[in-house]
């Protein structure tokens, strides 16, 4: 199994540091008015505004075996199946991703889904997926 770390673009690295200092900021004025609505605040600003854009951005993982590329992200999971890809294709798409770069590739698989991913090793992804596909092939016809 391979796994491929996604490439990650410094502004939006920079946008989700910024925004997870702003919450923990937030979170320990609402702390400190020791009041029991702010301490509820306080909370989901730490759960929700810290800790899940970190776990998000920190657990991000393509994994390509001989069969299935699985993505991990946070408590996201998608699993596809090598066999399923019908193709891969640059893209620069906003739409939400795991992805944590505009460099993305789209991968259309399962009759019309989409996933986009930023492996920051794209060559060695994409050679990933197409030395297992061979190999499965392989396997099947000898």
């Amino acid at each position: 199994m391979q796994v491929f770390k996604s490439k990650v673009d410094m502004w939006l690295a920079a946008t989700i540091g910024v925004s997870v200092v702003f919450c923990l900021g937030t979170a320990f004025f609402c702390l400190l008015l020791a009041h029991p609505v702010t301490y509820l605040t306080a909370i989901f600003l730490i759960g929700v505004g810290a800790v899940m854009p970190l776990w998000l951005m920190l657990s991000l993982r393509y994994c390509v075996d001989q069969q299935c590329l699985t993505i991990r992200c946070g408590p996201f999971l998608w699993r596809v199946s090598l066999a399923s890809i019908s193709a891969v294709t640059p893209s620069r798409s906003v739409l939400s991703s795991p992805a944590l770069s505009m460099d993305r590739l789209a991968i259309a698989y399962d009759n019309g889904k989409v996933v986009m991913v930023s492996p920051s090793d794209k060559k060695g992804f994409l050679k990933a997926i197409g030395q297992s596909a061979e190999n499965r092939e392989e396997s099947k016809s000898g």
